[in-house]
């Protein structure tokens, strides 16, 4: 009987009952809180960002418990042998509580963050957390030169994965906390008694923050848990995965985290692919498109769950039966509950067959001269934005623009609109182009904005310029209508309806 990891499971569920509560009540008095804004955060007061905080003191305190256990003995022959990756593991965790309490605090910027979690992987690398071979179907890579920057990528990717997760009450816990019970599963099936009990303690620690981060939260990870968290499953998935010598099985490695992997995936292709900073927030994430669907937060967290064990078992299945196929039955699974219910991934999907058709055509057809490109995506929401984008592009056409950009973001009512158009042009009519970005407002918040480019001519840039403004008036007019909208879930009402025809029905432009 795992005796061990049953202990250490209920020490450190224990001591995070009494850790979270004492965690939220410093955040609370030294002003660490996540304050709504009425626009991305929607809760209605202000919550304290400590629960990371808490976690990490019930995992401490697990441990220091389980050395009075009568089997402590083997745990501490093992931790002497890997004296210097504990302490590497010490200082990435330690780095990334600094700098997501930094960000918390609202001290730092995208970029000053990424370099935060670059020193902490580093800690780890010279630590001497490298991986050297990668497995697949049975088939070893050497990964050579390549072996740091693969373990770093693998390591910043979790973090990333599931600090952008961190978006609704109990998701990034319940997927955590799945994962590194899994993990716990896999040491002992595999006889790893330390790899058994690091699970445990980190199951353990993550459901105590779960009993107040449950829908309706009283306390949130806040970025450094959220960060750190994805740092422990990362490191715990490296060591069940990872074979003598140093050969890394990927499959069930990329089961283990496969909900944050689909979703920060979903993030990089819908940011990149509409031409915005990978920093961006949006209300594009799974949980936030499943809240959009209808379903409440427990039937949320009860989806996303029984998606992120699908995959997780899969994963144990490959441990057991000492193959991949399990681990890539179980993801296949995940992504096709998610795709042919409609629940997820289309918008995405669509932004890269697009650029992928447009890639072909260019590469056999060559550049166009007659026919300009032009893409529409609904990322989410309903109104009816392309009556006016119609209005807008038919202008460009007539008033020799090259290139027409639109987009609309009204996260806290579910309305994410990108469309683009395009003249084909050759380089040397790059150097002629004039450019203006007019910034899309309603009721004085940043709504979007429309980019626009074009060719010089007879007509002054000043009047090209007024003439497109004109159909900003109309942008806003209907961006007004919406933001007065006060529950985007609900079904139409009147109110709902002066919204579409606002937006379906625009108001004549100038020409």
């Amino acid at each position: 009987m795992p005796t061990v990891e049953l202990w250490a499971f209920g020490l450190s569920l224990m001591a995070a009952l009494a850790t979270v509560p004492a965690a939220r009540w410093t955040a609370r008095r030294w002003g660490l809180v996540d304050h709504p804004d009425g626009r991305r955060k929607m809760h209605r007061q202000p919550i304290p960002l400590a629960g990371g905080l808490g976690i990490l003191a019930a995992i401490l305190l697990a441990f220091f418990a389980l050395g009075f256990h009568p089997s402590s003995h083997l745990l501490l022959a093992v931790a002497a042998k890997k004296q210097v990756m504990l302490v590497g593991i010490a200082a990435a965790v330690a780095i990334l509580v600094g700098i997501g309490v930094a960000d918390d605090f609202q001290l730092l910027r995208g970029r000053h963050k990424l370099l935060g979690q670059l020193f902490a992987v580093g800690a780890l690398l010279l630590c001497g957390c490298v991986v050297r071979r990668l497995s697949l179907f049975g088939i070893d890579v050497e990964l050579t030169f390549l072996a740091y920057p693969f373990t770093a990528f693998w390591l910043l990717g979790a973090i990333n994965a599931f600090n952008l997760l961190d978006g609704m009450d109990g998701l990034l816990g319940t997927v955590a906390g799945l994962a590194a019970a899994a993990a716990s599963v896999i040491g002992m099936i595999l006889g790893n008694a330390p790899l058994a009990v690091a699970g445990a303690v980190l199951a353990g620690a993550i459901l105590g923050f779960l009993c107040y981060n449950r829908p309706t939260a009283s306390v949130f990870l806040g970025d450094s848990g959220s960060m750190v968290l994805g740092l422990l499953v990362g490191l715990l998935t490296l060591w069940a995965f990872t074979e003598t010598p140093a050969t890394f099985r990927l499959a069930p490695a990329l089961g283990m985290v496969c909900i944050p992997v689909l979703d920060t995936t979903a993030a990089i292709l819908r940011r990149k692919l509409t031409g915005r900073s990978l920093y961006a927030t949006d209300r594009g994430h799974i949980h936030h498109v499943l809240l959009r669907r209808g379903l409440r937060p427990w039937s949320v967290l009860a989806t996303l769950g029984g998606l992120t064990l699908t995959a997780l078992l899969g994963a144990v299945f490959s441990v057991v039966l000492d193959a991949d196929y399990p681990a890539v039955l179980g993801g296949v699974v995940v992504v096709s509950v998610l795709l042919a219910g409609g629940l997820f991934g289309w918008p995405e999907l669509k932004l890269l067959a697009n650029r992928c058709r447009h890639a072909v055509v260019s590469f056999f057809r060559g550049p166009g001269r007659d026919s300009a490109r032009e893409l529409q995506v609904h990322l989410h929401g309903t109104a009816a934005w392309h009556h006016l984008w119609r209005e807008l592009t038919d202008f460009a056409a007539q008033s020799n623009l090259q290139s027409v950009r639109l987009d609309v973001s009204l996260p806290a009512l579910h309305e994410e609109y990108h469309a683009r158009w395009d003249r084909p042009h050759t380089p040397d009519e790059v150097l002629d182009l004039w450019m203006t970005t007019i910034p899309l407002t309603a009721d004085g918040q940043l709504i979007g904005r429309l980019e626009i480019r074009g060719r010089r001519d007879e007509v002054p840039v000043c009047d090209r310029i007024l003439h497109v403004a004109r159909f900003v008036e109309d942008l806003e007019r209907a961006a007004v209508a919406v933001t007065n909208a006060r529950h985007a879930d609900q079904p139409r009402s009147s109110e709902q309806s002066t919204i579409i025809e606002a937006v379906s029905n625009p108001a004549p432009a100038s020409r």
